[in-house]
């Protein structure tokens, strides 16, 4: 699992260069681990969301055999969330809490679940 994009977009990191960055790793990641389910994980504040999701499907169209990336995106209420700061939210500065960690994990390890089974 690749939680990518949250560092990028808060040191202003352009576009281009986490959309290279992305595809440059999924292509790596492939390359070493050929039958590996490699899961994208939108950042919860939603950065990049656009960028991952192309350079996902730009993979995904120029290698269709490859099922196995998959994207995971909480949606936009996540980041809705995010702005409950401590000591009652779910962040703890610019990453989550204890709270805030045990939140996302409930809404992502069924949807990991799914791709085990699968």
């Amino acid at each position: 699992m690749i939680n990518y994009g949250t560092n990028d977009d808060r040191s202003h990191k352009s576009n281009p260069v986490v959309a290279a960055s992305i595809t440059q790793c999924l292509a790596a990641l492939r390359a070493s681990a050929p039958n590996t389910q490699i899961v994208i994980l939108i950042p919860f504040g939603q950065y990049c969301a656009t960028d991952l999701k192309d350079a996902v499907e730009a993979r995904k169209k120029a290698r269709p055999a490859d099922t196995k990336i998959t994207v995971i995106d909480l949606g936009p209420g996540v980041a809705r969330n995010l702005d409950y700061q401590e000591p009652h939210g779910l962040m703890g500065g610019l990453h989550p809490n204890d709270r805030g960690h045990a939140n996302f994990a409930a809404a992502i390890i069924p949807q990991m679940m799914k791709l085990i089974e699968k």
